[in-house]
């Protein structure tokens, strides 16, 4: 597909039937220069995914690092609505990261350790592409995606709270816009190694 930031929103040929698409990428273009374009996706990827295609690129990396957290607000809601119309879409690893900076800020205000500069000094350790191995967490996921890379990204974002502790939000995204599994890690910050020590 592509090493951009990009939704690819599978078999539809219109946004039409997308409640708030425009809405969606008005927001999105307060925040990072935004296209939309359509492809032809070919049979080779699987015939069920096969026909006309909606890309959604964001086409501004530092501008949408920068709001990550918002952005990822915006295509979440955006997945959401694909998702309710039974529509399948395919994420590349870079627009993972606005997708889970933004959820592991929504779960640190869920666990009531957000402070003020928590998400400014976080630091983030991926997206990396995930290959399954096995397990059970991979034995019941439908693949039907399979032909698309990546199949799923793991990220981790390491966000500093109280008591000179850090807690470390991991994901694993299947890149169908669905997650596989969250969980919680916690330390002393100085503990974390140099590179994903929050600031």
């Amino acid at each position: 597909m592509s090493d951009n930031a990009v939704m690819t929103i599978l078999n539809t040929s219109s946004s039409e039937p997308i409640l708030g698409f425009q809405d969606y990428i008005s927001n999105l273009e307060k925040f990072t220069k935004i296209e939309v374009s359509s492809e032809h996706v070919p049979a080779v990827v699987g015939q069920e995914l096969a026909g006309e295609a909606i890309k959604v690129i964001l086409s501004d990396p530092a501008q949408a690092i920068k709001n990550a957290a918002e952005i990822g607000l915006i295509l979440w809601g955006m997945i959401k609505a694909v998702h309710a119309l039974g529509k399948k879409l395919h994420l590349t690893k870079k627009i993972a990261y606005p997708l889970l900076f933004s959820k592991a800020k929504q779960d640190a205000i869920s666990d009531k350790v957000l402070q003020p500069n928590s998400m400014k000094n976080a630091r983030v350790l991926g997206p990396m592409e995930i290959d399954s191995i096995g397990g059970p967490l991979f034995t019941y996921v439908e693949s039907d995606l399979e032909a698309l890379v990546p199949f799923a990204l793991l990220m981790a974002v390491i966000v500093p709270i109280h008591r000179n502790r850090s807690r470390t939000y991991w994901n694993i995204l299947k890149a169908d816009g669905h997650i596989l599994g969250s969980w919680t890690t916690q330390t002393l910050t100085e503990r974390l190694p140099d590179f994903i020590r929050p600031l």
